[in-house]
């Protein structure tokens, strides 16, 4: 795992490191599961990749975390985090249940804003043109290619949008290195 994900990569931070181990993973197996569905129907992969958003969860400590390509507070920084796109999808739920969000660099609640809510307008009619049609392309949403094995696309949501292929996605979460150790189902 070391020689895989060297601390250096990371900055020296081992709960970086730490958090790629867990997410690369998951990433992998989200991109067989697309494979296994892009045949039979139009699928559409993204990758959720904007690190800067506010989080609903208060500052937790990083004694790593002081010179590092996080936020270099001392403070652990979420980045692209699970469920952090929610905030972006739905209206009224900056904050969501478990309060305000807060900057976590700043530890200063605040919602989205500038480019974010841009970001959040073209996710929005993406889902929404999706869940109306069976396709995200329309009005107002970024251009996202159906899904096909091998090549992808991905669509990177970030500031601003970008397609991100397969060979990409595979070698920013480390594939070969987690295909090789994670068991797939064939069907």
């Amino acid at each position: 795992m070391l020689l895989e994900y060297p601390l250096s990569d990371y900055g020296g931070d081992p709960t970086l490191a730490q958090n790629r181990v867990n997410t690369d993973q998951t990433k992998c197996q989200t991109l067989h599961v697309l494979n296994l569905w892009a045949p039979a129907i139009p699928t559409y992969g993204y990758d959720f990749t904007y690190p800067n958003a506010p989080y609903n969860w208060p500052q937790m400590p990083n004694a790593y975390n002081t010179g590092s390509p996080g936020s270099g507070t001392g403070l652990f920084q979420p980045l692209a985090a699970h469920t952090i796109d929610i905030q972006f999808l739905f209206d009224k739920w900056h904050g969501g249940k478990f309060g305000v969000n807060k900057d976590q660099a700043s530890g200063q609640l605040r919602e989205l804003q500038g480019l974010e809510i841009t970001l959040s307008d073209q996710l929005v009619a993406a889902w929404t043109n999706f869940a109306a049609t069976g396709d995200p392309n329309g009005t107002g949403a970024p251009t996202w290619s159906v899904f096909t094995v091998g090549s992808g696309p991905f669509l990177q949501q970030d500031i601003p949008n970008s397609a991100e292929t397969v060979a990409q996605y595979r070698a920013n979460y480390h594939c070969d290195f987690w295909d090789a150790r994670l068991t797939y189902p064939t069907d």
